[in-house]
């Protein structure tokens, strides 16, 4: 980077969307496949605060922390949506037909549970960017 370049970091809290994980890691078993690895697992939130300061004067944090609501099964369609372009993040890869079927199987029934018994779907959203310059 050079001395007057700009660095920019976005990465995610421990807490960000851990029911998805769960999802993943149930998918994973019901496809007897490995789940994907933590897109944070390297660098998370915590350890960017940590260590930014170190190589950065200047610092501006943008937390991106919310909840994921779905209130209705029709909204929830996308997430199921969302769900299924990681399926490239599974090892080995697993067919796709079989993969949506563990979403069927796996990840419909309860969120649409969660939403018959509490009248929503909530997941954690726990997202950073980091701007940094000297």
């Amino acid at each position: 980077m050079s001395s007057n370049g700009t660095f920019v970091l976005t990465t995610s809290g421990e807490s960000n969307k851990l029911v998805h994980r769960e999802f993943e890691e149930k998918i994973a078993a019901y496809l007897a496949v490995n789940p994907p690895l933590r897109m944070n697992r390297l660098y998370p939130s915590k350890k960017a605060i940590g260590e930014l300061p170190r190589y950065f004067d200047n610092i501006v944090w943008v937390p991106q922390h919310s909840e994921m609501v779905f209130k209705n099964l029709e909204d929830a369609e996308d997430y199921y949506a969302s769900i299924s372009t990681m399926q490239d993040q599974f090892d080995p890869i697993p067919d796709a037909t079989k993969f949506l079927e563990a979403i069927n199987a796996v990840v419909r029934p309860q969120v649409e549970e969660s939403i018959r018994r509490t009248g929503e779907f909530v997941d954690i959203i726990e997202q950073d960017a980091f701007i940094c310059w000297r």
